[in-house]
């Protein structure tokens, strides 16, 4: 796991909330040694969260370590979201080995609740908020419970067209809830994906303000009442000659039986050369008969000949009446609307008060991480937590994934020299023979061997193989080195651009006293190529002669 430097978590976060204009009324990154949430008590409750090393140093996460179990945990926290004109619900989740079927959002329990490992699914809440996903089920959930006016109860109201969710990458991401009176907002890694108004019917369902009219339940629709707008025409006739006894499919009239068939042979025959097994039991098991195999006289075909089938050129199918419109057409039937005996308005909505942040889930994935749980009166405060906490997780990240490509790079770069260099010994050995034997005596000598064709051409790829594999390297290496060289061209061509003429003498000077371990050929010598025999490949080196 890649860490970054710690970059004081416990200075920044008591900056962030002694500068900040908000308040900040929960906050748990979970970084100090010991996990101070309680577990719900329940036997139902198997599962218990875990503190774990985050991917940045000195930063913990709460983590669900395994599979397959119900978990529950909550913290103590009273918050009265009348007390606030903004309320912020943050945090980040991380799903190390992906999401297939889990939930991770929070419930912040309804006041009062007191016994923490009390907590269990059918506890009321104020607010439920977050990531869950389920086969086809992938959302993000904006819910809350309101009092029924009229009957007293707590109703949930569910944000319809829900955002998908983002942590299918199996990276950190950053969840935001965010509510201004009646206003909502919703952000995924501080971009805003969805917003609205508690009070607007269109967004929740059920609406928040019930409707003030309802469809009549003692309303029916009249007998005689036309709601089909197309009907068959009643004056529409079938043709005479329509034949609905047609078959779709009938025998080619054209083909004929090939020659050889043998209309009179069966297909199979029992095997003549089959013996009775010497444990058979005809009292058991019957009398034994020779298994049956293709009659060898049917080269062509035996048995009855039928003629392929081909379209009908007679067949038209079920005759069916063209269709009109409907003369005594009303339109689409629909109750009468009557009064709503439980219409009621809700002004300045305000959502519950509660006493708790709780995570009560079922999971079937392991390894999902929690952190940096925020609840603030202030949303560029929240944002600012982010900057110095979620960002921080996602450099930190970034930076684990360049060491691993840059490690599996140069592992997979050993690899291929090393296969290079035993691939060039194969080439010079395979180059040697074909250029002081000729291809012709190779094929033979290889012929010679009585091998079919087929392999001696297989064997020929083999050897000529290692000029493939060594030319597809050296275009990788190629590819590899050349930004590198480019830049460092671009600089230098740079460099001498902007220096000056002492600059460039100087730098001349310089040149022509360092060592070079590579000599230049001597001024009006001559030299010659020869070939570097403890080099690999097709290197080859200059000497003076």
């Amino acid at each position: 796991m890649c860490r970054t430097r710690m970059f004081g978590w416990i200075a920044v976060l008591a900056i962030i909330v002694c500068g900040s204009q908000g308040e900040v009324l929960f906050l748990e990154t979970f970084d100090k040694g010991e996990l101070a949430w309680t577990h719900a008590s329940d036997e139902k409750y198997q599962g218990k969260f875990t503190l774990e090393q985050g991917v940045v140093e000195g930063d913990r996460d709460m983590m669900i370590p395994n599979e397959a179990k119900h978990y529950g945990i909550a913290q103590k926290v009273e918050v009265d979201p009348a007390d606030h004109d903004e309320l912020v619900v943050q945090y980040d989740v991380k799903y190390e080995h992906g999401l297939t079927c889990s939930g991770s959002y929070l419930k912040l329990i309804k006041s009062p609740f007191s016994d923490l490992d009390k907590i269990e699914d059918g506890l009321p809440y104020s607010i439920m908020f977050g990531p869950d996903r389920c086969g086809q089920n992938n959302r993000v959930h904006f819910i809350f419970q309101y009092p029924n006016k009229v009957t007293g109860e707590l109703q949930e109201h569910h944000m319809l067209d829900p955002p998908q969710i983002a942590g299918m990458d199996r990276k950190t991401h950053l969840y935001t809830l965010v509510i201004k009176r009646e206003e909502f907002k919703m952000k995924i890694d501080n971009e805003v994906v969805r917003s609205g108004k508690i009070s607007d019917p269109s967004e929740f369902s059920p609406p928040l303000t019930p409707p003030e009219e309802v469809d009549d339940p003692e309303d029916v629709k009249p007998k005689d009442w036309e709601d089909q707008s197309e009907v068959p025409d009643p004056e529409d006739r079938k043709p005479d000659d329509w034949d609905e006894n047609e078959p779709r499919m009938v025998a080619d009239p054209e083909a004929n039986m090939p020659e050889g068939w043998l209309v009179d042979e069966p297909p199979t025959i029992p095997d003549v050369n089959a013996v009775k097994p010497e444990d058979w039991d005809d009292e058991e098991e019957g009398a034994w008969m020779p298994p049956l195999i293709q009659n060898p006289k049917c080269d062509v075909g035996c048995g009855p000949w039928r003629a392929p089938l081909v379209a009908n050129p007679k067949y038209k199918g079920e005759w069916i009446p063209r269709v009109i419109n409907n003369p005594k057409y009303v339109g689409e039937w629909k109750p009468r609307k009557v009064p709503n005996p439980e219409h009621y308005k809700v002004e300045n909505p305000r959502l519950l008060k509660f006493s708790a942040v709780g995570i009560e889930l079922w999971v079937m994935d392991a390894n999902i991480r929690f952190d940096n749980v925020l609840i603030c009166t202030d949303e560029g405060e929240a944002g600012e937590i982010a900057l110095k906490t979620w960002k921080l997780k996602t450099l930190g990240e970034a930076e684990g994934e360049r060491q691993e490509s840059t490690s599996t790079d140069t592992k997979l770069e050993n690899i291929a020299r090393m296969i290079d260099d035993y691939m060039s010994r194969v080439h010079r050995n395979v180059a040697y023979l074909l250029i002081n034997s000729g291809y012709g005596n190779v094929v033979s000598a290889v012929e010679s061997t009585g091998m079919p064709n087929a392999f001696t051409f297989i064997l020929l790829l083999l050897c000529l193989s290692p000029l493939f594999a060594s030319a597809v390297y050296q275009l990788y290496i190629s590819y590899k080195e050349r930004p590198e060289e480019d830049d460092a061209a671009a600089a230098e061509n740079t460099t001498g651009d902007t220096a000056g003429p002492d600059a460039a003498e100087g730098k001349k000077d310089d040149a022509e006293t360092e060592d070079d371990p590579v000599p230049s050929d001597p001024v009006g010598e001559e030299s010659e190529i020869v070939p570097d025999t403890e080099d690999s490949g097709i290197r080859q080196r200059r000497v003076a002669s």
